[in-house]
């Protein structure tokens, strides 16, 4: 019984490390997080807008992109799981300063 009772404990700290890991991972180096993106403010030039939200994942002369971090839903139980993140967008004008911003919810499902 107490071999028994010492494996499941097993078992169960074996899970509950494999979730806290997958659920806690911190932003990757070009994934920011809502409280950086709740410091952005329109008017605010490209390079503190840089500063505050760290290297954009993609960027052109008028566009900046950040991700979040990614959640897993669906898995293990649903196959194939979806891999969602928070996308963040800066809108930049001729002279460098924010002039729009969006964030939403993007997904890899395929549909």
């Amino acid at each position: 019984m107490k071999l028994t009772s010492q494996a499941l404990i097993a078992i169960a700290a074996t899970a509950l490390v494999g979730c806290v890991e997958w659920h806690s991972a911190g932003p990757a180096p070009s994934q920011t997080s809502m409280p950086a993106w709740s410091q952005v403010q329109f008017g605010m030039t490209r390079q503190r807008v840089y500063a505050v939200m760290g290297k954009p994942l993609r960027e052109t002369e008028q566009l900046a992109e950040w991700r979040g971090p990614q959640v897993k839903q669906g898995w293990p139980s649903d196959h194939p799981s979806i891999t969602y993140w928070h996308q963040y967008e800066a809108y930049f004008d001729a002279e460098g300063r924010l002039q729009n911003m969006r964030d939403y919810d993007a997904s890899d499902a395929q549909h």
